[in-house]
């Protein structure tokens, strides 16, 4: 998992506008946007629930599979890390 600090402006892959202090959000390449995803530190046991609404992660792909918004991270308490270890659980897809 890593996180990027794009501003408000941008367009998601989903069309809707990304939102950095949204802690929801997620880029995966290739789940399901709506797909709800459980994403828990290896190391400190914090998790996060987020939704796939955008397209990414085409740097270091087999290390990285989520890419998460900058007010995730701060809840997870990474902001210092970059790029972390976490157990994946898919939890269902938002009608």
């Amino acid at each position: 998992m890593s996180w990027h600090d794009e501003g408000p402006n941008k367009t998601m892959a989903s069309g809707e506008r990304f939102n950095p202090e949204d802690a929801a959000i997620c880029a995966h390449r290739w789940l399901p946007f709506g797909t709800r995803v459980r994403l828990t530190h290896l190391v400190t046991n914090e998790s996060i629930d987020v939704v796939v609404q955008d397209r990414g992660l085409y740097v270091d792909m087999e290390k990285r599979h989520f890419d998460i918004s900058h007010a995730a991270v701060k809840k997870l308490q990474i902001v210092d890390e970059g790029v972390v270890q976490c157990r994946i659980e898919i939890l269902e897809t938002e009608e």
